[in-house]
């Protein structure tokens, strides 16, 4: 049996978002604000996948990201994967697993801290391919914060600055002296494949 392919309802006016009572109302706006998330996401690479290999392979990316840990941790995601690294950290904007398309961002943002850092000054970074099929794009905060993932989305999107970790509005995207940068976060272990894992010494 054929499943319908899942449409978001992100882009409407009114939406559900985690069950019967938890409408979000949004103004044009703030449509426009995630809109242009999502469209952000979709220009980034992504591997291509073989023909056939999918009913609707356009819904379906495979991309190359980063994630910055303790090598020790790095080595045992290696071994098993991410599932025992899900409660670690409730997470801003979902309770599991963080990325981002950006190299210099996971060493800055997330190469800090004790223990974060080898012998040698170098952040721990692994190189994954990871599968989004449905993303939703973030623009709320901080009410996110530890919770779960939008039903029918398997990944929530998000644009921040560097330092407050906070959604980037809009209006600022493009702005002299405001870097903006991409938080993927997945919850599926089964969507992510570690690939390498590289020393980088924060410039």
């Amino acid at each position: 049996m054929t499943r319908p392919p899942f449409n978001p309802t992100w882009h409407e006016q009114r939406f559900k978002r985690y069950g019967a009572h938890d409408w979000v109302a949004q103004a044009q706006a703030e449509r426009d604000w995630r809109r242009a998330v999502a469209d952000r996401f979709r220009s980034y690479p992504h591997l291509p996948l073989p023909h056939g290999a999918l009913q609707h392979p356009d819904r379906v990316r495979v991309h190359t990201v980063f994630h910055a840990c303790r090598r020790e941790a790095a080595l045992a995601i290696c071994r098993g994967g991410f599932a025992q690294l899900a409660s670690l950290d409730p997470g801003f904007y979902g309770q599991v697993l963080y990325f981002t398309f950006e190299l210099e961002y996971a060493v800055q943002q997330y190469g800090v801290g004790e223990g974060m850092q080898d012998a040698d000054g170098c952040v721990t970074v692994l190189v994954c391919n990871v599968v989004v099929s449905g993303l939703y794009p973030v623009i709320e905060h901080p009410d996110m914060r530890g919770r779960p993932q939008v039903p029918k989305y398997d990944a929530h999107g998000v644009v921040v600055e560097a330092g407050p970790c906070t959604p980037c509005p809009l209006g600022r995207w493009g702005q002299a002296g405001v870097r903006t940068y991409s938080e993927l976060v997945l919850f599926e272990d089964a969507a992510i494949l570690p690939r390498f894992v590289l020393a980088v010494r924060p410039a």
